[in-house]
């Protein structure tokens, strides 16, 4: 599936806020189907795009929250270390 440089643009945001694939669709008005299918094939540039930017916007929130620990929030210094836990424990 083709998608214009405005539409790759947006997929990145979809991405980075999880929208599903029936709502994507209907936003960059595409066939559900297709853009459900391009979504669940990694080899697709659909999947690349809306990959990265759900991983683009942990990282951003992750660098943010590490900065409000580095500035002494504690809050931030429990989350970090809640995440670091919980991704020990995945591997």
């Amino acid at each position: 599936m083709k998608l214009d440089d405005k539409q790759k643009d947006h997929l990145i945001n979809f991405g980075a806020l999880r929208y599903s694939a029936s709502i994507i669709a209907s936003l960059l008005d595409l066939d559900e189907s297709a853009c459900i299918e391009a979504l669940e094939d990694p080899k697709s540039e659909m999947h690349r795009i809306y990959k990265h930017g759900a991983q683009m916007a942990n990282y951003r929130i992750q660098q943010k929250l590490l900065e409000m620990a580095q500035g002494g929030d504690i809050q931030a210094i429990r989350e970090l270390k809640k995440m670091r836990l919980s991704k020990r424990s995945a591997k």
